[in-house]
């Protein structure tokens, strides 16, 4: 728990700086499978426990150019709206 709030905060504060003007938001290449693998414990928090998220991806590679945080948020943003409707 400690850990995914320090990786929270962690997120908001690069996202703080972004928008702020104050740092370059990181591109970089990316696994998108392996970043919605790896966030799917998050997801389905996020969704709650009246959303059914099912992960289905490619077996091989899927790779992209972003920032891993923002991923990370928009998808999470995607799970909290669910959850809402």
């Amino acid at each position: 728990g400690i850990r995914a709030a320090a990786e929270r905060a962690s997120v908001l504060t690069r996202e703080l700086l972004a928008y702020s003007g104050g740092q370059f938001t990181g591109r970089e290449r990316l696994d998108l499978g392996a970043e919605l693998r790896r966030q799917a414990p998050r997801i389905r928090q996020a969704a709650g426990s009246r959303v059914s998220v099912i992960v289905q991806l490619p077996d091989g590679p899927t790779r992209v150019i972003g920032d891993r945080a923002q991923l990370a948020e928009m998808v999470l943003a995607l799970a909290r709206h669910a959850q809402r409707r």
